[in-house]
C-alpha cells in the first residue's frame, strides 16, 4: 500500500504518525461496521425480499445527509437536493411496483 501511494501520490503514507486511539478507531470502522453491516443486509434480505432491501439501501446517503444536518448542523448543499429526490422517488417507485405485483399476482 505505501508503495501505491508513493507511486501515484509521490509521498508516503507515514503510518507511524497516527497514535494508537486513532488506528483501534480505523481498524473498529472497518471490521466491525463492515460486519454489522454485511449481517444485517442478508438478515433483512431474507425477511423482507432483494427489492425492498435495495431500495432501502439506495437511501442510506440521505439519512446520513440527514443525520449530519441534524446533529452536527451541516447544511446539505442544494446540488445534493436533487439527487435526494431522486432516491426518494425511486425508493417509492419500487415499492409501489412491488405492491401492485403482489396484488396483481
Amino acid at each position: 500500500m505505501d508503495v501505491v501511494a508513493l507511486l501515484l501520490f509521490n509521498k508516503p503514507l507515514e503510518w507511524h504518525l497516527l497514535d494508537d486511539n486513532l488506528l483501534f478507531h480505523m481498524g473498529y470502522l472497518a471490521i466491525f461496521t463492515t460486519l454489522i453491516s454485511t449481517f444485517i443486509i442478508q438478515k433483512t434480505t431474507v425477511v423482507l425480499g432483494p427489492t425492498k432491501v435495495m431500495a432501502y439501501i439506495y437511501l442510506s446517503p440521505l439519512f446520513v445527509a440527514i443525520l449530519m444536518w441534524m446533529f452536527e448542523g451541516k447544511t446539505i448543499p442544494s446540488i445534493v437536493l436533487p439527487g435526494m429526490i431522486l432516491s426518494i422517488s425511486a425508493t417509492v417507485l419500487l415499492q409501489l411496483q412491488n405492491r401492485f405485483k403482489k396484488l396483481g399476482a
